[in-house]
């Protein structure tokens, strides 16, 4: 298998994420974290070894001790350490599935994005980080959106392990950018493969004191942990070549989507078996849907980093352009701005009654902020990708990519009425727990009542217009008899 960006590198990521949180639900309490690990990297390995191809003898033999060094570090880092810490912060259902599918996917994607701004040669341009923050707003969503009263609550009831998790998605980043660098000089292959069998060593010898566990056990589990080293070995092989050429926020983003890829893997499971009720919130998924996928268009839009000159700029001529250009900026300005208050404001109106251990009635009303809501959080996201794309005019490279970019914004804003009813948050913690754990059973009661204000409407449809205003430009440029002229300058 030639490790190649393709299409294919992003299907292997998605599916093999995808693939990794289900198994490791399954078999995370039949066997020992330590053993999952070091079963499931053996397992990667062979894979690997057997599809991406292994390194010869004599290359390993004349490679610089400290490139190979820095190859096993960055497998560490990358395939053994942050699934092993991971696994070391769940139990059965706590975080919840859906807060671990958010936190191991998605956030990690955010992450990334964060980290890439911190390095010049990663830096990616505002207008994709944005983009990586409405399509983390969509994976959100679709999480929030799994059942009502939702699980989904992040940083409410083990904010510690989440947060423990998010440490975890940044050695994952740390170590995708180090395996790039070791890859340029000992080769992708080399360096995938060199990094995959360090962190299966690593995870053996750590599990070898406490045993891998009864042996009846792993004959009954060995088709699960089969799948969980093909797995890993999948996602490690399409992220090392997606990471190699389209930079770290590209190849990460497609995390973003894993949401939504188990999402339609249960509803196509629901449609072919018989099941109950069916618990998603279908309007909520699709919106949330809408702007995963939107989101990780605009970020795939724009060329990595490895692709492309950094100083590429481009300079409108056409008289009309300026004052477009100001007027973008100036409404999608007032619409992060207003995005910003309504975060502050009520959003939805909840009541909770129920009857506690000890007999006594509980009921209580109170108001969850913007803060707390799908549509909070849509109106700042889209006002804040608006104003980036704004921003991005004078150095997009081409008013195609803008055009396309705008458009894709202003199709997101279909999501608004399918998310306007999606708390972010259900539990609390002044509320008692055995209130809050019988919700959707006859002793206790969640009624939300979504109330979104003026500031959250205005922002969202200033940022819509903004968005329009950039569609214009760009068509208009595009028609004009000198729409665009791009020059090339050199770094300085």
């Amino acid at each position: 298998m030639r490790l190649n960006p393709t299409p294919i590198s992003a299907a292997l990521v998605v599916a093999g994420s995808c693939t990794w949180f289900v198994i490791s639900t399954i078999t995370m309490d039949q066997v020992a974290d330590t053993a999952m690990m070091s079963v499931a990297l053996l397992g990667a390995l062979a894979f690997v070894s057997a599809f991406a191809g292994t390194p010869s003898g004599d290359a390993v033999k004349a490679a610089p001790r400290r490139e190979l060094a820095i190859a096993a570090a960055a497998g560490v880092l990358a395939w053994f350490a942050p699934a092993w810490i991971v696994l070391t912060q769940r139990a059965t259902d706590a975080p919840s599935g859906t807060e671990m599918l958010f936190f191991t996917t998605a956030a990690w994607a955010m992450v990334a994005a964060l980290l890439a701004l911190c390095l010049r040669e990663e830096r990616p341009l505002p207008a994709q980080v944005a983009a990586v923050a409405l399509s983390l707003l969509g994976a959100a969503t679709v999480l929030a959106n799994w059942e009502r009263p939702s699980s989904f609550s992040p940083f409410v009831k083990f904010p510690a392990q989440e947060g423990i998790i998010l440490a975890a998605g940044l050695l994952f980043a740390v170590g995708l950018l180090m395996g790039k660098r070791s890859g340029r000089i000992l080769g992708t292959r080399t360096s995938l493969w060199i990094g995959v069998a360090a962190a299966a060593l690593l995870a053996t010898v750590i599990a070898l004191p406490s045993g891998f566990g009864p042996a009846s056990t792993l004959q009954r589990i060995w088709p699960q942990l089969l799948i969980a080293g093909a797995s890993l070995a999948t996602l490690a092989t399409g992220m090392t070549a997606l990471v190699r050429t389209s930079g770290l926020v590209r190849a990460t983003s497609w995390l973003l989507v894993a949401p939504v890829a188990v999402t339609v893997l249960s509803v196509v499971e629901r449609l072919t078996i018989v099941y109950g009720p069916n618990p998603l919130i279908l309007t909520g998924v699709a919106g949330g849907a809408i702007l995963a996928v939107t989101g990780l268009l605009i970020v795939q839009l724009y060329p990595g980093p490895a692709a492309t000159p950094s100083a590429l700029r481009s300079t409108l001529r056409a008289p009309w352009s300026s004052g477009l250009v100001l007027a973008s900026r100036v409404v999608a300005g007032v619409a992060v701005s207003a995005g910003l208050v309504g975060l502050f404001l009520p959003a939805f109106s909840a009541t909770s009654v129920g009857t506690t251990d000890s007999g006594e009635a509980f009921s209580v009303t109170w108001s969850l902020l913007g803060a707390e809501s799908a549509i909070g959080w849509f109106a700042l996201t889209s006002a804040a990708l608006a104003l980036t794309l704004a921003y991005d005019v004078p150095r997009s490279g081409t008013l195609r990519r803008l055009l396309v970019a705008a458009t894709l914004a202003v199709a997101g804003f279909a999501a608004y009425p399918l998310v306007v009813a999606t708390p972010l948050r259900t539990w609390n913690r002044w509320i008692p727990a055995e209130i809050q754990q019988a919700y959707g059973t006859e002793y206790a009661r969640l009624s939300i009542v979504a109330t979104p204000g003026v500031f959250h409407l205005a922002s969202a449809a200033l940022a819509l217009a903004a968005c329009l205003i950039l569609v214009v430009l760009a068509a208009r440029g595009l028609r004009g008899p000198e729409p665009i002229h791009t020059v090339l300058e050199e770094n300085e």
